[in-house]
């Protein structure tokens, strides 16, 4: 994996003696709300006491700023950052918006090499959004059951579209939330709405 190395101040040396093979451990989904340089703008200060362990660029670029033997300082928990590895993804600052393939690819290929190396199951109790350890929407539109379900090396569901259906009667026939599939099928808002689809379009069931 081709990984490039920013560097960061901010930062706990040694991880003031957790590791990551016991648990709890995480790794922590993150949005940069804005870009990859910004964030690496930001985490070069010391006086922002942020950073994370890597960052993900919508074109699937990887950097990374802390070790991951050290922790960052990326959850608003002193605990959780003991024991976690914080990843960001660009979204452009649009945490609403829909996020690349090559992005996706990229975060899958990176959890799965931190997850196999460390013994982490690849679940939802271990690989966990940002929101779930702090008040925050972040990172809102990512698809992390998308991100476990490839680092897994699952395929993920799939549905034809057929005539007379809608994105709504697909949400209920899988048991999905609407915004859910909405935001796993980001290339299928047409003229700003989702309920354009058409016979023969690939929804994918989140």
């Amino acid at each position: 994996m081709n990984i490039q190395w920013l560097g960061s101040p901010n930062f706990t040396p040694g991880r003031d003696g957790h590791d990551l093979i016991t648990d709890p451990r995480y790794v922590v989904i993150h949005a940069t709300v804005g870009t990859v340089a910004g964030a690496n703008a930001r985490f070069q200060r010391g006086s922002e006491r942020a950073s994370a362990h890597y960052g993900i660029g919508l074109d699937g670029h990887i950097v990374q700023w802390v070790r991951e033997e050290d922790a960052a300082w990326h959850a608003g928990d002193l605990e959780v950052n003991l024991d976690s590895i914080g990843i960001v993804h660009e979204d452009d600052g649009d945490l609403d918006g829909p996020h690349t393939e090559a992005l996706y690819a990229a975060s899958a290929a990176l959890v799965r090499d931190i997850c196999g190396r460390y013994g982490i199951p690849l679940d939802r109790q271990h690989i966990r959004p940002h929101s779930a350890f702090s008040a925050t929407r972040c990172p809102e539109a990512l698809d992390i059951a998308r991100i476990i379900a490839a680092a897994a090396g699952q395929q993920p569901r799939t549905h034809v579209v057929q005539p007379g259906d809608t994105m709504s009667s697909i949400a209920s026939r899988f048991g999905a939330s609407l915004a859910a599939l909405e935001q796993a099928n980001p290339e299928l808002e047409r003229g700003q709405r989702w309920n354009l689809i058409r016979p023969g379009d690939v929804v994918r069931i989140p």
